[in-house]
């Protein structure tokens, strides 16, 4: 049996690994575990095998977990198939890879037939990938069970952190997922390390508690350094600005969070402004969407494009090594809130 596992959500893809991992072990199951992007390892198909085609002592029935196999095929496509992460399930013709990784490419066959002709019910073999793209040509012949882990953003994600939430006991105001879930969008695993924190509370944890216990990368809601500048108040924004310094924030990430809010309250905006669209396709995080339209009501849109235009000439001139990123940030608070 052979079962496909893959995705960009990381943690829960791991986590289901290591469920079946410990389900079959816990069963008297030998466990194998193969990674071939792992170095330090030197993977050795040999090695693979001799596992795929060896019986076990005492006819023990045996789990082979192969770790970035379909990985390492995506890293070998010819140029032909350089868009292929935005070709979901989309079959990947072989012959155009590449004649320069025709190694790879035997390695590849040799990995699969072994696979393929493996249809014993006492292996199983995990495919385990972080991608998203994995029906390939190589699979065309492979009996196989898939289950998908895609990354989760807006509404699915609040929703699967309220059901983690519950199961480890949290009890919170509902405001404290969203911030949770805006602050780390799309990373579950930094997202369940975080409510691994807060069961150790054993108390209801209100917004205000929750902010003085986490550390969030770029403070979502703290629109502090945004009110001030939108008020044009120059010694509360540098003063926001050095808050955020303190608490280690790196100017580099500040710059890109105050890009990314920019635009949230461009489209925001825009939406106001155009009666045929709503704010309903957006699908953000509702507390988000509630925040953004409430600032946006200090902002002119034409403010909101000059803005951009200054911080992103500033950009520029950080990426190219020109400017102290500090001094970038004190310098665009300085050109637009005269």
């Amino acid at each position: 049996m052979v079962i496909l596992i893959y995705g960009g959500d990381l943690f829960n893809s791991f986590r289901r690994v290591k469920e079946l991992l410990a389900d079959y072990q816990s069963k008297g199951w030998d466990i194998f575990r193969f990674d071939v992007l792992d170095k330090s390892e030197m993977f050795d198909i040999n090695e693979l095998k001799n596992v795929l085609e060896t019986q076990c002592l005492f006819n023990n029935k045996k789990v082979v977990l192969i770790k970035n196999l379909l990985t390492l095929l995506n890293q070998h496509i010819g140029k032909d198939n350089l868009n292929i992460h935005n070709k979901v399930n989309e079959d990947i013709d072989v012959e155009n890879l590449s004649a320069k990784n025709n190694k790879h490419k035997q390695l590849f066959q040799e990995i699969f037939d072994l696979i393929k002709h493996n249809d014993s019910k006492d292996v199983l073999i995990i495919l385990w990938d972080n991608i998203m793209v994995l029906k390939k040509q190589y699979l065309k012949d492979v009996k196989y069970k898939e289950e998908v882990f895609p990354v989760l953003k807006g509404k699915p994600l609040l929703k699967w952190a309220t059901i983690e939430a519950t199961k480890l006991g949290i009890i919170a105001d509902k405001e404290v997922l969203e911030v949770l879930t805006m602050a780390w969008d799309g990373d579950t695993w930094a997202i369940y390390n975080e409510l691994e924190k807060l069961s150790l509370l054993k108390t209801k944890i209100t917004l205000k508690n929750f902010l003085d216990f986490s550390v969030l990368p770029n403070n979502p809601i703290n629109f502090e350094l945004s009110n001030a500048i939108a008020d044009k108040n120059r010694a509360k924004s540098l003063q926001a600005l050095y808050k955020e310094l303190d608490a280690y924030t790196k100017p580099e990430i500040l710059v890109g969070s105050i890009a990314s809010q920019i635009r949230r309250l461009l489209i925001v905006k825009t939406l106001e402004t155009t009666p045929n669209l709503s704010f309903k396709s957006l699908n953000w995080n509702p507390f988000a969407l509630q925040k953004t339209r409430q600032l946006a009501q200090k902002f002119s849109l034409e403010g909101l494009k000059r803005e951009y235009r200054v911080l992103f000439r500033y950009d520029v001139q950080i990426k190219k090594g020109k400017i102290d990123p500090v001094l970038a940030l004190e310098l665009f608070i300085n050109d637009i809130t005269r």
